[in-house]
């Protein structure tokens, strides 16, 4: 049965409301919740989108955000399922944050259940990138390459080779991994 209480499917940052970006299951029924940092609002996002998703059964996720287009979407298997936009594209934008990316937990409560093959992009994947992703195609996009980490098989994304401070630290299932001093292929 679905967990009664919210679930991590990773949340960056040092605080509840530092969650730029954040992406939980809600209690219950596990319909996905995607929130951000926003100037104007500490949780700004998706309340719940859905029904909830089946249990037992795999599914490819996919969260977009960007501060230029004001806008966050979500994917389920490659296909465009929900997004929220910034009313104000004035004055409002979304606040990122130097916070380690937790994933399958927080510092408070974890995931029942398996993640894998995540990816973190520093860069938001258009629809046509989602859908490549989906298919485990190497997405390229201008000077920026996803990498893959030879010993957690995660990827990461970097703009120039040396671009390594875009994640220092994998988090899950209780274990860090020190991302900085590691073998990249």
């Amino acid at each position: 049965s679905h967990t009664s209480d919210w679930a991590t499917i990773f949340h960056k940052g040092t605080e509840t409301f530092v969650r730029t970006p954040g992406f939980w299951l809600t209690a219950n029924k596990s319909a996905l919740h995607a929130r951000f940092t926003g100037n104007w609002d500490s949780s700004a996002g998706i309340e719940e989108l859905g029904d909830g998703l089946l249990l037992d059964k795999w599914y490819h996720l996919t969260y977009t955000l960007s501060d230029p287009e004001k806008r966050l979407d979500i994917y389920i298997d490659s296909e465009w399922v929900g997004f929220y936009c910034m009313q104000n594209v004035k004055t409002q934008n979304v606040v990122f944050n130097d916070g380690p990316l937790y994933i399958g937990c927080t510092f408070a409560k974890g995931f029942n259940g398996v993640i894998s093959n995540v990816r973190y992009y520093n860069w938001r994947l258009c629809a046509q990138e989602v859908k490549e992703d989906f298919f485990n195609k190497l997405i390229v996009y201008g000077s920026k390459v996803a990498l893959v980490h030879v010993s957690t098989n995660k990827y990461l994304s970097a703009n120039g080779i040396n671009s390594f401070t875009i994640l220092t630290k994998v988090v899950g299932n209780g274990r860090k991994i020190d991302l900085n001093n590691d073998v990249w292929n």
